[in-house]
């Protein structure tokens, strides 16, 4: 009867599993549209970054809204937002988790579709 309550003794415990952010479905919208674009951007040979009023055109929602996503975006450590000097526009990256999440996200969305 000892052997069936050790384990709850142990010191070792199995390693917690990193969970993955919970993201709205704006955001998720955000880092996928932000994705595709950055890739094709890339095949242009264009910057690795995307111009913060390119990405509400695409969105084509009110920016107060992308705003406070991109926020949120930005305190999981999934986007990154520069303004270089000289500039009066704000550019708008995918960290590489953010990147990842993205990826993983399109992922989902293919497996997800019924083709009729």
């Amino acid at each position: 009867m000892v052997e069936k309550f050790s384990r709850w003794f142990e010191k070792e415990r199995p390693p917690k599993r990193v969970a993955a952010p919970r993201l709205s479905a704006l955001q998720q919208s955000i880092l996928h549209w932000l994705r595709s674009e950055l890739r094709r951007r890339q095949r242009l040979g264009e910057a690795d970054m995307v111009p913060y009023p390119d990405l509400v055109q695409g969105l084509g929602v009110e920016k107060i809204l992308l705003t406070g996503e991109i926020r949120a975006l930005l305190r999981k450590d999934l986007l990154s937002v520069t303004l270089p000097s000289g500039s009066w526009v704000r550019y708008v990256s995918l960290t590489d988790k953010g990147a990842l999440q993205a990826k993983t996200l399109a992922g989902q969305q293919t497996h997800g579709r019924r083709r009729t």
